[in-house]
């Protein structure tokens, strides 16, 4: 399923869920702690983003059963992949690292 997809309010959500993901590591990344350590810290930055998502992707007509099942296996996939963007920042955005003798 492609964000095409998706209803125009989840599409927005995931937008700014994206959006805080990259700001947060941005903040959030000292370049030396490891990428799974600073998604930790990012994951609760956008939390809140998250469950819009979540909450949006899962629609309006959907059970409470269906909805609980959606956030668990969503939340897991998006967590997993914050380590990803995470280090999609470091690349792109990289600072020099400090120079050690």
């Amino acid at each position: 399923m492609g964000l095409a997809d998706f209803s125009k309010e989840a599409q927005a959500a995931l937008e700014r869920y994206h959006t805080c993901l990259v700001e947060a590591t941005m903040e959030l990344d000292d370049h030396v702690s490891d990428a799974q350590t600073i998604a930790k810290a990012v994951i609760n930055e956008c939390y809140d983003l998250e469950l819009a998502f979540i909450d949006a992707r899962a629609g309006t007509h959907a059970t409470d059963l269906e909805k609980a099942v959606l956030r668990k296996t969503v939340k897991d996939r998006l967590d997993n992949g914050v380590v990803n963007v995470i280090l999609k920042v470091r690349h792109e955005y990289a600072k020099p690292l400090p120079q050690t003798r």
